[in-house]
């Protein structure tokens, strides 16, 4: 029976279910509250996979192979190959989709879960869809699946690529209550119309409501390729992170001059633990003072009362989500400002927020320009942490510095030494060797090549062996100035690793051996510091010749478009927002936005219903009418004029009564017109379309 009713299904051109007592009116009545025409299933297709398509690339990786098949299933049944499956079939399809669900995240709570939840129901609810409101149902919940790919991803691109989705859906929608065929690019303009319509509303909408904030966060999969460093460092870490060319965080400077790129230290976390071969965070962090979210915060090290602009830096960060809870700023921050984020200060002056950054971030910073912090004596606990080595192991590194400490050099002699001694014999290069158990021995005394880790690493442990409070910092050093948008662009391949020392009288003060070894890699920028044998690992900029040139400068300028929509639209809050409409309405007085609100929205609907009644006093011919017409115009020219009383039929008989061969051109085109206009064959209007095009008397 199923078979037999899904190839009644396949020969009609729709699916329908309806009882064998319906006849007549009631049977049409019927059928157009119900079937589902090739049409509205094809749109329905094209909708749901350009809807999904982005979330496939977050989810699990069987979910699109699902979604295939039963987009296979679907057009099988309509084709009257298969039957529609049974209860037991779809719940059994259910069932596995569910534990396939809970095998992929071992977990049901959470949005990635969720998401892919509604993808999977987004995606079954498909194989059952028998009428016009199963349909409805599945583009409905397209539209909730479109919120979800910002979820994810909130760049210009995909808020393009979203609005692209919404269109075609308004199309499909379109689709399910046309009783004749239109052809996509009328069906997409008529949805296009829609959604202009709604752009006033939308930015009204946009302008007055307030902002919530961030109501969720999305944990993103931990690859360090994406995220950046981690919490540790070992031989090689930076240097591999040194080829992924993405965006770490994006700077603007709000007064005053961009610091040199000398002193671009973007400080991120501070590791003070050495087992030999790998650098971690030991000491733990304690938070100086809380931030509240919506709030600025000062550290309380700091007095700001007399800084002038010429002592400070004050700038935004825009920060890409890399799953850990540390912030990026110049050193020493004194003063933070977030709408989305709880932040805190530490004791060692780190800015943290109090949870993981899973989100494009944004925060407001002041830091001092001088580099000093610390100056009082430093405290049993912290001068022994600082201070802290390994028993054993590096036995070369220790007899050197005992040689320096034998002719009783001081603290600061003792850190041009080491740096004088990396400037004369190194090599600053992306393709370290691979070293073992006494990793700081075989890189001074024989490798002598290495990556900034390799340094920082070394030139610390010199350090702690000579007595000289001394850890590993690790973050960002650089920036690409964009004119235009003016903002720094700070990439991955920007992640650096140098040295803190403390010195009696000056307190923590930054030392950079990568400065000794390469000062392009600090003055200029990583790419300029690059060898030919490291620049073939990593090309850019000018150096990737005139092709790569050319899609360097359009990544830029993507790059740059998303940084601006993100800065003026995505980092909309309600301070800019009542800034806004103080200009516009002189107050912020409840009365006078709301009243703003609703005169607007009201103005919006009167103009829409003019333009509305507009258009119905000028009736649109139908298509076929229109090109039946076209038709008739060029025979005008030729002196053949149709009588208002006169039916096509009857014209085209006049026609070919006085030349034959232009008659019978004429009278297929009006053949084709009655096809279309009275025996309900919508798909003959591509062959009228053709045959008036062919026309030329």
């Amino acid at each position: 029976m199923k078979r037999a009713a899904g190839s009644v299904a396949g020969r009609n051109g729709s699916d329908s279910t309806y009882s064998s007592e319906a006849s007549g009116g009631d049977m049409a009545e019927h059928l157009a509250q119900t079937q589902v025409n090739r049409s509205a299933l094809a749109w329905m297709f094209v909708a749901q996979g350009l809807t999904l398509l982005p979330l496939f690339f977050y989810l699990p990786k069987w979910l699109p192979f699902l979604w295939a098949a039963a987009v296979i299933l679907r057009v099988q049944v309509f084709r009257g190959v298969w039957g529609f499956p049974s209860s037991t079939v779809k719940a059994l399809l259910g069932a596995v989709g569910v534990g396939g669900l809970y095998l992929s995240f071992n977990r049901f709570l959470g949005i990635e879960p969720m998401v892919a939840f509604l993808v999977l129901a987004f995606t079954l609810k498909l194989v059952e869809v028998k009428s016009r409101n199963d349909l409805l149902l599945v583009l409905y919940i397209g539209f909730v699946a479109i919120a979800a790919q910002l979820i994810f991803n909130q760049t210009l691109w995909l808020s393009f690529y979203g609005v692209a989705c919404t269109l075609v859906l308004l199309a499909a929608l379109q689709s399910l209550f046309q009783h004749r065929h239109l052809r996509w690019r009328r069906q997409l303009k008529h949805s296009l119309v829609i959604l202009l319509q709604a752009i006033p509303v939308m930015l009204l909408l946009f302008i007055t409501m307030p902002r919530l904030g961030q109501i969720w966060s999305v944990p993103l999969i931990q690859e360090q390729a994406k995220m950046g460093f981690s919490e540790d460092m070992s031989p090689g870490d930076l240097a591999n992170l040194a080829r992924n060319n993405a965006i770490a965080f994006r700077v603007s400077f709000n007064e005053g001059d961009i610091p040199a790129p000398q002193n671009r230290y973007w400080r991120g976390l501070v590791l003070d633990a050495f087992d030999g071969r790998k650098w971690e965070r030991k000491q733990r962090w304690y938070p100086i003072i809380n931030g509240a979210r919506s709030s600025s915060q000062l550290h309380p090290d700091w007095r700001l009362n007399n800084l002038e602009p010429e002592q400070r830096y004050d700038y935004s960060v825009m920060l890409e989500p890399h799953g850990y809870s540390w912030l990026f700023t110049l050193m020493p921050a004194v003063k933070v400002e977030s709408q989305a984020l709880r932040t805190l200060f530490t004791n060692n002056y780190l800015l943290l927020a109090t949870e993981r950054v899973t989100a494009r971030s944004y925060y407001k910073v002041q830091s001092l320009q001088r580099y000093s912090v610390s100056t009082e004596q430093l405290s049993v606990d912290e001068r022994d942490v600082q201070l802290a080595l390994p028993k054993v192991g590096n036995p070369g590194s220790r007899r050197l510095v005992a040689d320096w400490q034998a002719q009783n050099l001081s603290a600061e002699a003792i850190v041009n030494r080491a740096l004088a001694m990396f400037g004369d014999d190194f090599t600053y290069t992306l393709q370290p060797p691979t070293l073992g158990v006494d990793s700081i021995d075989e890189f001074l005394f024989e490798s002598q090549r290495g990556f900034c880790e390799h340094f920082a690493s070394a030139f610390t442990f010199l350090m702690r062996a000579a007595g000289i409070p001394a850890r590993v910092v690790v973050g960002y050093q650089g920036g690409e100035y964009k004119t235009g948008s003016e903002h720094l662009v700070v990439r991955q391949s920007d992640a650096h690793a140098w040295a803190e020392i403390w010195l009696e009288g000056r307190g923590w003060i930054r030392v950079d051996p990568t400065a000794a070894v390469a000062p392009a890699r600090i003055e200029r920028g990583f790419s300029e510091s690059l060898n030919a044998s490291d620049s073939d690992l990593v090309r850019v900029g000018a150096d990737a010749g005139f092709a790569g040139m050319w899609v360097y400068r359009m990544q830029s300028r993507i790059e740059q478009w998303d940084y601006l929509w993100h800065k003026t639209v995505l980092s909309w809050d309600n301070e800019k927002k009542s800034q806004t409409l103080q200009r516009l309405l002189g107050s912020l007085d409840p009365w006078r936005t709301a009243l703003f609100f609703i005169g607007s929205l009201f103005g919006l609907l009167g103009l829409y219903f003019l333009m509305g009644l507009a258009l119905r006093s000028r009736p649109r011919l139908a298509l076929e009418t229109q090109l039946l017409n076209r038709a008739k115009a060029r025979l005008s020219s030729r002196g053949f004029i149709s009588n208002p009383s006169e039916t096509p039929r009857a014209f085209a008989a006049r026609v070919k009564s006085e030349f034959p061969q232009l008659g019978t051109q004429f009278d297929d085109i009006v053949s084709s017109y009655e096809r279309v206009a009275y025996r309900a064959q919508p798909q003959a209007i591509a062959l009228l379309r053709r045959r008036v095009a062919k026309f030329r008397p």
